[in-house]
């Protein structure tokens, strides 16, 4: 069996009435009894992982896609990003990611190549984002 695999049994254990939602490379999968549900409700395709198991899921851009698709269905969902990684519910997985995003942004501004338009564009355009961070953020709590 594989790692993945092993970690949904595991996450199937302790909580059955939740759908797991594994990053696999460049796109998200569901596995076993959890991807035949999600193909019959949402039209995925069915594929095998291995002999024994199978697969469905969409490529990693089109996430927040199919995470409104699902509670849009009043789905839950958990994300796992890696095999050793903690269990997100779908809400503070959009929230990290998000946050992360606003990072990178902040650390990629150059202040002594801005002007000083380019620089108040620059603190309108972080504080936006950030008021709509906070938002997201009390909408999850």
């Amino acid at each position: 069996m594989s790692t993945l695999y092993n970690r949904y049994l595991q996450l199937k254990q302790e909580k059955c009435d939740v759908y797991y939602l594994f990053k696999y490379g460049i796109f998200y999968i569901f596995l076993d009894d959890d991807a035949k549900d999600i193909s019959k409700l949402f039209n995925f395709k069915l594929t095998n992982l291995n002999a024994s198991v199978v697969k469905c899921g969409f490529p990693a851009s089109q996430l927040n896609k199919y995470l409104a698709y699902f509670r849009g269905s009043n789905i839950s969902v958990k994300i796992i990003e890696s095999t050793q990684s903690p269990v997100l519910s779908d809400y503070t997985y959009v929230y990290y990611k998000k946050c992360d995003n606003l990072i990178e942004n902040i650390a990629k501004i150059d202040p002594d190549t801005l002007s000083v338009s380019e620089a108040f564009n620059t603190l309108q355009k972080l504080a936006r984002e950030s008021t709509e961070l906070m938002e997201y953020r009390k909408a999850i709590k």
